[in-house]
């Protein structure tokens, strides 16, 4: 094969080098212009911010110790700089070489409009750094009290410890911080006291029936029952809440009744809007032997409601381990997961029931699958300061 001609292969050298040096001089400017954001967001130079991202300047660019534009901006409190980050596609769950991220650091100074922001965009409320605090506990450390009661009021987790094995309530009491101690006190009973209000307000719902065949059903009157369906009552017929008397019956754990209206043809599978079923409304609340009776009469152990939450996840959120049993003897599925991609592990995990995960462990549930957040049931063992639970899920 005969050789290129001299002076065609100077030109391709020639186009090479101005290739590779145009290459090279794009990185730098793109290198200088990343940079150049760091220090913009750290002036809280919106004009000169707003040019370079324009420009392709990498958003989510770090410093040497980790901190991003946006955790730069949140510990400054620059609401306007912040969100001006997030329109780019900043990460709001970027952390810092200590596992600190915006939200975090929003908490240091108590910039509620900045966390309000993070919170609004998807930030994780209750993600912890490598020491285990959260932007609850940091709050709490540094006595921002409206940051702490701001938080609270948007779910924070009172109860989580850090690797030390101390809530947020503890580190403000180890400060001296009175009131903020006293507010995270309180909200730990006024949480206990929701979950209260939350089993009153079905109780409730039961109550605001529709029809005297309802009534009946939630009082557990079998004789009135019976002469009700022998006038020609639906026993079908749901409330303005879309319950029926079965549901109303499955969730009182009456199984007298429940084996009654199923005798005249009530519907073992009817659901509310939401998708909730007897089974799943008798699982949660943990009664027995309504379950098993609704088992024996063939009702579907899998069915999922509108959240993708089966019968199985709702006994174990309830804490009922002979349940969580004789679901899993029918085959209900034990690696399902619902929309947020909790299994029925990582929730007896996060509610620290641990009958339930001893009984699921035997079974065999799958221990690696994560949630949504990217969490293993160990991982939120330690994340909750679980050392027991974390052992137990550690040897299985």
């Amino acid at each position: 094969m005969l050789n290129p001609k001299p002076h065609i292969k100077f030109k391709f050298r020639v186009f090479a080098l101005l290739v590779f040096f145009s290459l090279c001089f794009a990185s730098a400017k793109s290198q200088t212009n990343w940079l150049a954001l760091l220090s913009a967001v750290e002036n809280n130079d919106l004009r000169l911010a707003s040019q370079l991202l324009a420009q392709g300047a990498n958003v989510n660019i770090r410093r040497e110790n980790g901190w991003t534009a946006l955790i730069t901006s949140a510990f400054e409190g620059n609401l306007k700089m912040a969100q001006l980050l997030i329109d780019h596609q900043a990460d709001v769950h970027a952390r810092n070489l200590d596992g600190w991220n915006a939200l975090m650091a929003s908490a240091i100074q108590g910039h509620i409009k900045i966390a309000e922001l993070l919170l609004k965009k998807g930030a994780n409320i209750d993600a912890a750094e490598k020491e285990g605090w959260t932007a609850l506990m940091i709050a709490a450390y540094k006595d921002q009290t409206a940051m702490v009661q701001f938080l609270l009021a948007q779910g924070a987790n009172p109860h989580i410890k850090d690797n030390h094995d101390k809530t947020a309530q503890e580190l403000a009491s180890e400060q001296g911080y009175r009131k903020t101690a006293e507010i995270l006190a309180d909200s730990k009973s006024s949480q206990a006291q929701t979950n209260v209000n939350a089993s009153q307000k079905s109780n409730d719902t039961l109550k605001k029936t529709e029809s005297v065949l309802m009534e009946a059903a939630f009082r557990g009157e079998t004789t009135e029952i019976e002469g009700l369906i022998a006038q020609g009552m639906d026993v079908n017929e749901k409330n303005a809440e879309d319950w029926t008397p079965l549901m109303i019956s499955a969730f009182s754990g009456n199984t007298e009744t429940t084996e009654l209206l199923v005798k005249y043809g009530a519907d073992i599978e009817a659901k509310r809007a939401d998708g909730v079923n007897p089974l799943m409304l008798a699982s949660f609340k943990g009664h027995l032997e309504t379950v098993q009776f609704l088992l024996d009469r063939g009702a579907s152990v899998n069915i999922t409601d509108s959240e993708a939450w089966t019968a199985l996840m709702l006994a174990t959120l309830g804490d009922h381990p002979e349940i969580v049993k004789a679901l899993l003897k029918k085959n209900a599925e034990i690696n399902a997961s619902q929309k947020d991609g909790d299994t029925a592990l990582t929730l007896a995990v996060s509610k620290h029931h641990t009958a339930i995960i001893q009984i699921l462990l035997n079974q065999g549930i799958d221990t690696e699958a994560k949630n949504n957040q990217g969490l293993t049931a160990l991982m939120i063992a330690k994340k909750n300061g679980y050392a027991e639970i974390a052992k137990l899920l550690t040897i299985n």
